[in-house]
């Protein structure tokens, strides 16, 4: 009966001219909807009974399915991207300055002796562990920097003095600043300026 029934409306509609407008039915094999003006050998064999080439709707059908999902994946695509950009700038955009290692210290020098008191002038020597560092020095109370005087060799101290010296290697920071008190002792009958006890 349905196959009389789908013949007759494709016969039908031959004889109105070959259309079938707005005529559409549901293919029960694959749930797809079959429209006779834009298909209408499937809409005859669906109506016939038979069933339609649905080759055409799963094609169409699943294009848009994959349409749809790689939208959706270029949309998450861009989000994730925008969001990375995001992150790598900052909320204040302070430019990020480079690191610099900072540069060693040149060693501390050796003042030789110790300091104190002595009977006699002394002989002071200053040494530095790095060979390639200059040594300055001062004896006048002023922290020695590196305008103050290189030293050449050993000092004569004869009189209450504070040596003080630092070491400076042009690849390396200055070194601190060590220093050295000195006292001599007056010789035994010697004359002593007026006041001094």
């Amino acid at each position: 009966m349905r196959k009389t029934i789908g013949v007759l409306v494709v016969m039908m509609a031959m004889a109105l001219g070959g259309r079938l407008v707005g005529a559409q039915v549901v293919d029960p094999s694959t749930g797809f909807t079959v429209d006779a003006a834009t298909d209408p050998m499937d809409f005859s064999a669906i109506m016939s009974g038979q069933p339609g080439n649905v080759g055409m709707e799963a094609m169409m059908s699943a294009n848009a399915q994959a349409q749809a999902a790689a939208e959706q994946n270029m949309a998450a695509m861009q989000d994730s991207a925008s969001a990375s950009i995001a992150g790598m700038n900052s909320s204040d955009d302070t430019p990020v300055a480079p690191v610099v290692p900072a540069l060693p210290v040149t060693p501390e020098p050796v003042i030789t002796p110790g300091g104190g008191t002595f009977n006699a002038s002394v002989q002071v020597t200053i040494a530095d562990s790095d060979a390639s560092a200059a040594v300055f020095y001062t004896t006048d109370g002023k922290k020695p920097t590196t305008s103050s005087e290189r030293y050449a060799g050993p000092i004569a101290v004869s009189a209450k003095t504070k040596v003080q010296a630092l070491a400076f290697d042009v690849s390396m920071q200055p070194s601190g600043v060590v220093s050295k008190t000195f006292k001599v002792k007056a010789a035994k009958g010697s004359l002593q300026p007026a006041g001094a006890s």
